[in-house]
This record gives structure tokens, sequence and C-alpha cells, in this order.
């Protein structure tokens, strides 16, 4: 008695991605295999054990994607070949955001200002100069505490000017102060 008997490989499947990438910047995802032939591979990502988003495509031999939250991030490929065999392949990424700069205040108190020359009530030109930067890179916006002073004319006084700088990713600086006589 003979008896055909067919072998057929297993499908084997890596997955590659870079250890940490910066907020929202795109990487390239690399995807290998053998013996891939009539295999179905779809793709899951997920933060801990909660699914997770990202931004891309992602086909056979990987892609290039990006993500939109900081976090540590586990990419997974799953290959189904045509017997019903299913394999996973997965590695992990670290998603990274630093927060911009503690801002610098610059307070010029224009006692000469020429739109308006020291009025009346005694206001005075304050101009309030608010600088920050971002070592990612990322688009820094100011916010001022509700009870800061901004740039305007002022009465004789005291003042406080509170800022920090935020991302566009929304991360924020500390709070810093810098108070001011007229």
């Amino acid at each position: 008695v003979s008896e055909d008997i067919k072998v057929y490989s297993i499908a084997t499947y890596a997955v590659t991605v870079p250890e940490t990438c910066h907020i929202g910047t795109s990487f390239t995802v690399t995807g290998e295999g053998e013996y891939l032939d009539d295999c179905v591979i779809t793709w899951s990502m997920t933060e801990g054990d909660a699914p997770a988003e990202y931004v891309g495509t992602l086909g056979d031999d990987g892609g290039e994607i990006s993500i939109r939250k900081t976090g540590s991030y586990t990419l997974t490929a799953t290959i189904a070949d045509p017997y019903g065999n299913v394999y996973t392949a997965e590695d992990s990424i670290e998603i990274t955001n630093t927060a911009p700069d503690v801002p610098t205040i610059t307070v010029d108190l224009d006692y000469f200002d020429t739109l308006n020359t020291y009025t009346p009530d005694c206001q005075v030109k304050a101009n309030i100069i608010v600088e920050s930067n971002d070592a990612d890179g990322d688009g820094v916006g100011i916010e001022y505490a509700v009870d800061s002073v901004q740039t305007g004319y002022l009465g004789v006084g005291s003042y406080t000017v509170k800022v920090r700088a935020i991302d566009q990713w929304g991360l924020a600086s500390e709070w810093v102060e810098n108070s001011f006589t007229i």
C-alpha cells in the first residue's frame, strides 16, 4: 500500500519597528517572511491590553505609519495560511514627546507711547513678550492663566504675568510668573 503525503512549509514572518519614535512622526514598519503564498496578513495594534489606532497603511511587506498619542504600543501581524493555521509576529515601540521649554517673559513698560501718551488716569503701555521653544520641533502656543495680565494699557499698581507653553500635541510646560509694578 502506498500513499502520497504532501508536506507544506510553515509560513514564517517577522515584524520590525523602531524602539522609539516622536508622536505624530511617520516610521517604517518592516514585515518579512517566507512561504507566504496564499496567506492573508492582517495588522492590529494595542496599548497594554486595549486596541489602539495608527495612521497609515500596512501591507504584506509593512509600510509607513504614525501614532498620535504617547505610550508603549505593540504592533501585531496575524498570518493565516490556506490550511487554517494562524501565526502571529509582533514588535513594540515607545511613542515619546518632550514638553516645551518653560517660557521666558519680558515686560517692557512704555511710558512714552505716542498713541496714548501718559494719560490723565496714569495708564502706561505694558508690552509683554513671551517666548518658548520645543526640543522636538513641535509648534508651541502660549496659555495665559485666567488672572494673568496681558499686553495693554495699565494703571498704577502691581501686576503678574502667568503663562505656560503648550505644544501642538497638548503637552504643557510648567507655569512661570513675572511680577512688575507701574
